[in-house]
């Protein structure tokens, strides 16, 4: 409870904005697919089209048909009295929401005008009713319990998208859930699906009702009773819920930030981690006014835009320099020192022999430019990871000769969701293979830190690329440490006794967060360090 109270303001943001975009895309659908509807059973030779174009939308995979309406909003011009539309974060989220719920209105339209009885046809024909005066007052009204199945269908199924929509900054109870995947925390989970569970169970039992209104005959009376039942199941509890939520006071012991009005772009790790947005907000005594949780490739998108003007980055980010991103300087030493290394089970090690070795060999030959550069082939040039790994091995003569080694067990690989832990596991893979000879299976872009480290714990993998910023807060949960030798050596020495795991040599650089502003945005305002975000902006 005091984790839900903790959260609360940001649990009734984000249930509004997944009832809003949930609502909207529902409506919007309804009021596009009932005219179609209408439309292919006045002439069936549309039908077969229409039906199977809806179902193709229904096929594909929610986050790629997000990236494409993205990539089709980014290069649409500025339309009139609208303006330029977000390519980021509601309209793509809108746009493919709609497309989702028009299928199953569309077939239930079809459906329940193919079912009106032809007697009722008959009669309004001889009454001398157009053709559209028997649509408006026959065949839809009769047709309507039907239509209104298909619309409680597709909004059932809606709320469950919609919490995709949170990779793209549309907001939404998904935040929770993506952020509790990244973190590996159930709490955060829970506290975005079963909201999210209950508004799925509100709109069905909403429209139940709507529904059972609508019906006429013998069945209707039972109907609207079960109806009546079900909203009451879900209504009294939540509203119980809610108002206790409302009616608890606030903690008056938490410190007052300012607000800073910067619309602020950040991954979900970062948004969750104890070492990052919450820390920062407490050092600099500051609170942005608008927060999204996005997709790291999409902040820097978002940032060039204009959509936003703040987002977290790394120091070894390749788009740095690519999309014009200044990075602050952390003037209070907030965040703690992120030195990279190979972290591999013990049992593997003393299975392997030769494996610490292959992998000591590139430690200290990696600087923070040198990543740099490794990430812009990745990021910007679309170099495969694999290639720009092997280029380098070569270019400092770490890459081996050794001939594969046939049978036995391979070496397992992890890495998590980014670049540039790709790129470390791509380095860690082709020494292992050139200078051993031994068989690697790559299991590359798993997620977030807790889902890598508890694979690693659980034997799913062997070794994987760390910082030891992120071991220290995120996976031992001790206090951060700015000197990077202090840092190392409080990691190197827990992780044997608490995961029988060991730290290899640093790779020399450290990839430490940073938050980031446009440089034109820098150069105006007379941003340099993070603290100079509170000023106020120069009068016009």
């Amino acid at each position: 409870m005091d984790f839900v109270l903790e959260h609360r303001a940001e649990l009734w943001l984000r249930l509004a904005e997944h009832l809003g975009l949930t609502a909207a895309s529902v409506g919007a659908a309804a009021l596009a697919g009932l005219p179609l509807g209408a439309l292919v059973r006045r002439r069936p030779g549309l039908e077969g089209p229409v039906l199977a174009l809806a179902g193709v939308l229904q096929t594909v995979p929610s986050l790629a048909l997000l990236s494409l309406l993205i990539v089709i909003l980014s290069a649409l011009p500025a339309l009139p009295l609208l303006g330029r539309i977000s390519a980021i974060g509601a309209p793509p989220a809108l746009v493919a929401l709609t497309l989702y719920a028009l299928l199953p209105i569309v077939r239930n339209t079809v459906a329940g005008l193919r079912g009106v009885p032809q007697a009722s046809l008959e009669a309004a024909d001889g009454l001398g009713m157009t053709a559209n005066e028997r649509l408006r007052l026959v065949e839809l009204p009769l047709a309507m319990p039907v239509i209104v199945a298909g619309i409680r269908t597709a909004a059932v199924a809606g709320v469950g998208i919609t919490t995709l929509s949170a990779f793209i900054g549309a907001g939404g109870l998904g935040e929770f859930i993506n952020r509790g995947l990244y973190l590996s925390q159930h709490r955060l989970i829970l506290l975005g699906a079963l909201p999210a569970a209950w508004l799925a169970l509100a709109f069905d039992q909403s429209l139940a009702w709507v529904e059972a209104a609508l019906e006429r005959g013998p069945q209707a009376a039972p109907a609207r009773r079960r109806a009546r039942r079900g909203l009451a199941w879900v209504a009294v509890p939540a509203l119980a819920a809610g108002a206790a939520l409302a009616l608890v006071p606030a903690d008056g012991g938490k410190p007052v930030l300012a607000d800073v009005p910067l619309r602020a772009a950040f991954t979900g790790e970062f948004i969750g981690r104890p070492d990052c947005l919450s820390s920062v907000e407490l050092a600099y005594g500051m609170r942005f006014s608008e927060v999204r949780d996005m997709e790291a490739s999409l902040m820097y998108r978002a940032l060039a835009g204009g959509a936003v003007d703040l987002i977290s980055a790394y120091s070894t980010d390749g788009r740095l320099r690519a999309y014009g991103v200044r990075l602050l300087e952390d003037d209070l030493h907030v965040f703690p020192a992120y030195e990279a290394a190979p972290v591999v089970r013990q049992a593997v090690l003393d299975a392997t022999p030769g494996l610490a070795a292959a992998w000591e060999t590139l430690a200290g030959r990696l600087d923070e430019e040198a990543m740099r550069k490794l990430n812009y082939e990745v990021d910007e040039r679309k170099r495969s990871p694999a290639a720009v790994a092997r280029e380098f091995l070569e270019s400092r003569r770490l890459y081996g000769s050794a001939a594969p080694k046939p049978g036995g067990r391979p070496v397992v690989i992890g890495t998590k969701a980014f670049t540039e832990g790709v790129l470390l596991g791509e380095l860690m893979a082709q020494l292992v293979e050139s200078r051993l000879g031994v068989r690697v299976l790559r299991r590359f872009s798993l997620g977030g830190t807790m889902i890598v480290h508890n694979a690693l714990k659980a034997g799913e993998i062997d070794a994987y690329a760390e910082y030891t910023g992120t071991a220290l807060t995120a996976i031992l949960g001790l206090p951060a440490e700015a000197d990077r030798a202090s840092a190392y050596a409080t990691v190197a020495r827990e992780y044997p006794r608490r995961f029988g795991c060991r730290w290899l040599g640093g790779l020399g650089f450290s990839n430490t967060y940073a938050l980031g502003v446009r440089e034109a945005d820098a150069a105006r305002r007379g941003w340099r360090t993070i603290g100079d975000l509170k000023r106020p902006p120069p009068v016009p």
